[in-house]
C-alpha cells in the first residue's frame, strides 16, 4: 500500500494540491490521474463526490507526516524531537531511586522498594530497571545502580507535568 502511493508521483502531488485546496476541487481542476484517484480512494486518502474530489481526514495526516519526513531527508529541521513516557511502574523505581540515593547496591535497593511497596517482587524489579536502564536513566556498574543526569531530568519532566507546573 504505502510503497504503491509513494512510488506514484501523480498520487503524491494531487493529494498536495487537495491539501492546500479550502473546499472541493472538480476532477478537471486537478491533474489527477484516474488510476492515482482510484488508489487514494482505495486508501481513503481522499473521497470522491459526483464530479468532486475532496481530501479525507486521513489523507491530511498522510501529507502531514509525509512533508515532516520530507523536510528531515532535506535537512529543513534541524532538531528531531523524540519523547516517551514511563510507565507507572518504572516511573516509581526512578523515583523510588532518586529518594533512597544514588550509587546503592542492586540488592539493597530491591529490598528497600519491596518494604516500600514500589515493586512486588525481585523479578519484577528487574525487568524494571533493566528497562529504565535501556532508556538510560539509570546505570548499573556492577552491583551499583545510580541515576544519571538524563535520568533525573526526565524525572523532574514527569513531575512538572503530573503536576501541570510545566
Amino acid at each position: 500500500m504505502l510503497r504503491d502511493i509513494l512510488m506514484s508521483r501523480n498520487a503524491i502531488n494531487g493529494l498536495k494540491q487537495l491539501s492546500t485546496a479550502k473546499e472541493a476541487i472538480s476532477k478537471e481542476e486537478i491533474a489527477l490521474s484516474s488510476e492515482s484517484a482510484a488508489l487514494l480512494a482505495q486508501h481513503d486518502l481522499l473521497h470522491e463526490e459526483g464530479d468532486a474530489i475532496i481530501i479525507s481526514l486521513k489523507g491530511k495526516q498522510f501529507v502531514s507526516v509525509f512533508d515532516e519526513l520530507k523536510g528531515l531527508l532535506e535537512h529543513k529541521q534541524s532538531r528531531v524531537k523524540l519523547s516517551f513516557s514511563l510507565n507507572g511502574k518504572e516511573q516509581d523505581v526512578l523515583l523510588y531511586l532518586s529518594h533512597v540515593g544514588s550509587d546503592i547496591e542492586i540488592g539493597s535497593f530491591i529490598e528497600k522498594a519491596k518494604k516500600a511497596g514500589v515493586v512486588d517482587s525481585k523479578k519484577s524489579a528487574l525487568s524494571i530497571i533493566d528497562a529504565v536502564e535501556e532508556l538510560r536513566l539509570i546505570k548499573k556498574t556492577g552491583k551499583i545502580i545510580s541515576i544519571t543526569s538524563l535520568g533525573k531530568r526526565t524525572l523532574v519532566d514527569a513531575l512538572l507535568e503530573q503536576f501541570n507546573l510545566q
